[in-house]
C-alpha cells in the first residue's frame, strides 16, 4: 500500500476498506489527514465493526464520518454484547477495533498450487495445525486437491498480477507452491510465463502488502551436481548442461527471491526433490509409475535412482522455512536415495504384485526416447509419457541431496519412504483408483 504524505491512498487498492483502515491508523486515526475516499471506505468497514467489536457509536459518527442515520441502525444491534461474545465496561475504541479486525485478516495464509501434491498436503497441515488459508486457485482448473476443505478460495491465473495482488491482499503468510511442471518438449512459454513471471508477481504483491513472510519451493534440478557427491545448496548451477524448461525456469525463480529479498521482501525458499505420499490428485509422475504398476501396466523399468521426499517432509521442510528459515537463504529437503531396483521392489511388496521382470538399458532408451518423444507431442499432444529424455537422464543421473544444512538450522527429521509409498498407495486405494489389497 502506497499511502501519500497527506494520508490519501496512493493506488487501487482503495476501494478495499481494510486497505483504508490501515491508512486512517497510520495517520494516527486523524481523519483530517485521509482523503475523502478513504474516509467512506473506512465508515462502511466501521459498520460491520460495530457489530463485532462494540465500537463506540460517537466515534463512527465523529471519527469516521459514518451517517447519523447508519450509526442509529447500528446501535439497534445492541450497545453491550458484541457478534464475538464480548462483554465489558464500554466499547472499544475504533482503533481498537480496526487493530483487532486487521490483525485477524493478516492471520491468513495464502497457499498457491493448493490442488496439487505439495500443496494439497501443505494446505491439509495447515489446517490441522489451525491456520486460516486462502487458496488461489486457476480459473477452470481441477479442484480436487481441496475439494471440501474449510479454505477460502480465490479465482486467479498467476499470470494475471491483479489476481495475485487480490490473494495476497491481507494475508501475513505465502507459501507460494504453484508451478507448471514438464518434461517432454513444447509450452517453454507457458511454463516461463506461469513459474518466472507468476513468482515475480507473488513476490511483488507480497513485499506491496506487507506479507510477514514467503516461502518459495525451489527444485533439486535447480541447484547444480558433482558427480560422485550428494549436492547441497551451494554447489552452483550448471548451465552448460542439457536441462528443460522447467529447470531453467526455476532457476530463475530462485533469482526472483533474491531480487525480492534486495528490495525488502522476507523470502525463503524450500528445495524440493522427487515428492512420494498421498493426496496426488493429478496425479504426479511417480504417483503414475506406482498406479501403472499395480494395475499390471507397467513392463519395463530403466536402471537409475533419485533422491525423494515425502510429502511428510516436505510439507515439515515449508513449515521449518517459515518459522526458522534465514532470509534469502534456501532450504534442501530430501528423505534419502532409492535405486529403481529398491523403488520396484518396494512397490511390489506395498501393491502384492510380483516385480517387473524387465530393466532396459538406459542408454537404450534414451536413444529411442531422443527421436519418439517429439514426435509424440506432436502426433499425440495428450499422450502420457513416462520415460521421456529429461526422466531418463535425471534417473540415470543418480542425484543424491546433502540436507545437512537443514538439519543443523531448521531442525529438519526425514522419515521413512517406505511409509510414503504405502500412503501413497492407501489413498489411491480410498479414491476408489486401485483395488484394495487382500490380506
Amino acid at each position: 500500500m502506497l499511502v501519500l504524505s497527506d494520508g490519501s491512498l496512493a493506488n487501487a487498492d482503495a476501494d478495499d476498506p481494510g486497505v483504508a483502515a490501515e491508512c486512517w491508523l497510520s495517520a494516527g486515526g486523524r481523519r483530517s489527514v485521509c482523503s475523502p475516499h478513504a474516509v467512506s471506505c473506512l465508515g462502511q468497514f466501521a459498520v460491520l465493526l460495530r457489530r463485532k467489536h462494540d465500537v463506540s457509536l460517537l466515534e463512527l459518527r465523529n471519527v469516521a464520518g459514518m451517517p447519523f442515520r447508519e450509526a442509529e441502525v447500528c446501535s439497534a444491534i445492541g450497545d453491550t454484547v458484541s457478534s464475538t461474545g464480548r462483554t465489558g465496561p464500554g466499547p472499544r475504541t475504533l482503533a481498537e477495533a480496526l487493530r483487532l479486525e486487521l490483525a485477524h485478516r493478516m492471520d491468513k495464509v495464502l497457499v498457491t498450487g493448493a490442488t496439487g501434491h505439495l500443496g494439497a498436503n501443505l494446505t491439509r497441515r495447515l489446517l490441522v495445525d489451525g491456520a486460516a488459508v486462502r487458496v488461489l486457485l486457476r480459473p477452470g482448473g481441477d479442484e480436487t486437491g481441496v475439494a471440501g476443505l474449510d479454505v477460502e478460495r480465490c479465482p486467479g491465473d498467476l499470470r494475471d498480477e491483479q489476481a495475485v495482488r487480490r490473494a495476497v491482499r491481507g494475508c501475513g503468510r505465502v507459501y507460494h507452491c504453484a508451478a507448471r511442471i514438464s518434461t517432454v518438449s513444447g509450452g517453454e512459454r507457458e511454463i516461463y510465463e506461469t513459474n518466472v513471471t507468476g513468482t515475480r508477481h507473488v513476490l511483488d504483491s507480497a513485499r506491496a502488502a506487507g506479507v510477514e513472510r514467503v516461502v518459495v519451493t525451489g527444485s533439486l534440478g535447480a541447484i547444480g551436481r558433482v558427480v560422485g557427491k550428494p549436492s547441497n545448496e551451494d554447489v552452483p548451477f550448471n548451465p552448460f548442461e542439457v536441462h528443460t524448461a522447467y529447470t531453467k525456469t526455476k532457476v530463475l525463480v530462485e533469482q526472483e527471491m533474491l531480487r525480492a529479498v534486495c528490495q525488502g521482501l522476507d523470502a525463503v525458499m524450500a528445495v524440493s526433490c522427487a515428492i512420494l505420499g498421498p493426496h496426488d490428485y493429478f496425479p504426479s509422475r511417480m504417483g503414475r509409475t506406482l498406479l501403472k504398476f499395480a494395475k499390471g501396466g507397467l513392463r519395463a523399468y530403466i536402471d537409475g535412482g533419485f533422491e525423494f521426499v515425502t510429502t511428510t517432509d516436505i510439507v515439515a521442510g515449508h513449515l521449518l522455512a517459515m518459522d526458522k528459515g534465514r532470509t534469502g537463504h534456501k532450504y534442501l529437503f530430501g528423505s534419502g536415495f532409492r535405486s529403481m531396483d529398491e523403488l520396484m521392489a518396494l512397490f511390489a511388496d506395498v501393491t502384492g504384485r510380483d516385480r517387473v521382470p524387465v530393466k532396459l538399458p538406459a542408454a537404450l532408451v534414451s536413444g529411442v526416447g531422443r527421436i519418439a518423444s517429439p514426435l509424440l507431442g506432436k502426433l499425440l499432444p495428450g499422450r502420457e509419457q513416462l520415460l521421456t529424455p529429461a526422466a531418463v537422464r535425471l534417473l540415470t543421473s543418480r542425484r543424491r541431496a546433502d540436507c545437512s544444512k537443514s538439519m543443523a538450522e531448521l531442525g529438519f527429521v526425514p522419515t521413512s519412504i517406505e511409509g510414503a509409498v504405502r500412503d501413497a498407495h492407501e489413498h489411491f486405494v480410498r479414491r476408489g483408483l486401485l483395488p484394495a489389497v487382500a490380506s
